[in-house]
Order: structure tokens, then sequence, then C-alpha cells
């Protein structure tokens, strides 16, 4: 096996006072030193594994054009057994691709037999895309990596590897797609009250005022019985700021709106050209008698803001 050059690494303040013998070095191989071919060795290797606040991860390396770097994790259970296992894996850095593309590429995860050669290694083909980034591993029981007649471990020191064979972008199948949703990383519910004096005796139709919510404005518009029919009343949520929407572009929305026992809700999209959505709700005949010329009443909203829709 081909020597490793040996530098030691920087550590932080905590390990200042630590006798140099047991610090651990991380050395790796630059692309410069060996393409696509990255190698990391860790000299005291106890020290990491018995300090959980430690990161697992190499330095930033290049291959093939894209920055990589490798993550080992010694606590790895999922395998469902409860037994402890070293899992090592290829992580990307630099994940600027669009929606429409992911990263391919194809590599070797190497845990490197120090003493016969006889390395742990896993090789595949893996697409990297925002979540999740990395699930191609190579793994081994702690106990036997940690076994001296391994050679995974020698002298507390091991030494993981990747080799990118190739990598590339790759554009995802979305010919014939007409409409498009694109949902907010962070959803918030909006709540919003409206006190509401001597509802059948205002004018035909009642505005309230503008509250936010996702980013757009919004309001909440009442149709009084009168228009529509002595026993019902429209309920509508108009998408206030419609017009600075781009054509073509619409908001998709959870909202629920309760008045007079009565609960409208259901998810919809408003955009410039469909800025309110609504019912016609039938008042019950206990909410309107015996004094239905002043009703008082309070009318809750909640709206929820999943994300942006594009139409072709």
């Amino acid at each position: 096996m081909s020597t490793v050059p040996q530098t030691k690494a920087v550590m932080n303040k905590d390990t200042q006072s630590l006798p140099v013998s047991t610090l651990p070095k991380v050395v790796g191989l630059n692309e410069g030193d060996r393409s696509n071919l990255f190698m990391w060795m860790i000299d005291g290797f106890s020290f990491l594994k018995n300090r959980t606040e430690v990161t697992r991860y190499s330095g930033n390396f290049k291959a093939c054009g894209f920055t990589w770097r490798l993550q080992y994790d010694p606590n790895d259970t999922s395998d469902g057994f409860g037994s402890r296992s070293l899992s090592l894996r290829l992580f990307l850095v630099d994940n600027d691709t669009s929606s429409n593309s992911v990263v391919q590429a194809s590599y070797k995860l190497v845990i490197y037999d120090q003493l016969k050669g006889k390395h742990v290694e896993n090789e595949g083909v893996q697409y990297f895309h925002e979540s999740p980034r990395y699930s191609l591993y190579c793994k081994v029981e702690m106990s036997k990596f940690c076994d001296p007649d391994r050679g995974l471990l020698v002298n507390d020191c091991c030494i993981f590897g990747v080799h990118v064979h190739e990598a590339s972008l790759v554009k995802l199948v979305t010919d014939g797609v007409l409409e498009r949703w694109t949902i907010e990383k962070v959803i918030k519910e909006r709540k919003f009250t409206w006190e509401i004096k001597e509802l059948l005796k205002q004018n035909e139709y009642l505005i309230s005022d503008i509250f936010d919510a996702g980013n757009c404005k919004w309001q909440i518009k009442l149709c009084t019985r009168r228009v529509i029919s002595k026993n019902y009343l429209g309920v509508f949520l108009h998408l206030n700021s419609s017009s600075a929407l781009p054509p073509k572009t619409g908001i998709c929305v959870d909202f629920s709106i309760s008045i007079l026992g009565q609960k409208l809700a259901g998810r919809n999209q408003f955009s410039l050209e469909s800025p309110s959505f609504g019912e016609v709700v039938l008042l019950e005949r206990k909410e309107i008698v015996p004094k239905q010329s002043y009703i008082t009443c309070t009318l809750e909203a909640s709206v929820t803001v999943l994300g942006v829709v594009n139409i072709s």
C-alpha cells in the first residue's frame, strides 16, 4: 500500500495540554496527489471515539469537478439489532444543483486493512440531492474494527478512503409537467380573529382588516343573507396581494374559517386570475333568532401558505 504523507492536525484549545502522543493526526491526499482518490488517516482514533462532541468529518476535497468529504460514525446502530458498527459515507458538500437535476456518482468506499490488505469495501452508484445527500455506506462491526488481528485499527491508527470513479449532473425527467408545486421549507400557521357587531344590520358586503400570512396579504369577505338568501351567508378568503404575483403563478393554501357554528375548511390555489375562494354556508335557525337584526359574532380564521404553484 502506498505511503500516506503525515501532517499534524490543528487541534482546538481543549487538547493543548495533552501529550503529543495522545493527539489524533488527520491526514488526507489532496486531488493533485492522487486523482479522484482521497485517503484519510486518523492517528489516535480512540481519542476521537471517546469524545462525542467531535465532528466526524474529513476535510473537503475535490474529485470529478465536485467538492466532497468523508463522514464516519462509530456508533451506527442502523442494522436494527442494537450492535454498534463503524460506518463510512461520502458526503456532497457543494450541492448547488437545481430542482431539475441531481449529482450521479460512481465510487468505492474503503476501510483499509493495514496488515493483510483485506479491506472492507463497498462500491456503487449514488444520486446526491438535497435530502438525503448520501446513503451508500461501508460498514464494519466495532468489535471487528477494534480487533488487532483484523488490521483495521493498528497502533490506534486507521485509514479510510474513497475513490470517486465518475460524477456528473443528471437532469431529471420532468417533460410534460404542467403544474409544479414548490413547498416552503418552513410552514407557519397564521390565525386571525374578527369581531363583527350587528352582522345582519351591516351593508351587504363586509370586509375584514388586512392580515399577513406566508408573506402575502389576506382579507375575509362576507356576503350577508340580504344578497344571497334569508338563512345563508357567503364566506370568502381573499388574496389581497394577488396583483404582485407573476403571470401563471399561484399560492397554495390550507385554510379554515369558523363563524356562527359553521366551519369552512379546505385547500385552494389563489392567483391573480382567481384571488378569492369561499362558499355559502347555511345559518342554523338557533343562531339567527330571536334577535336576528343585530347578531354579534366572532369569526376565526386560520391560513397556512404551503408554497408556490407554477403553471406551464
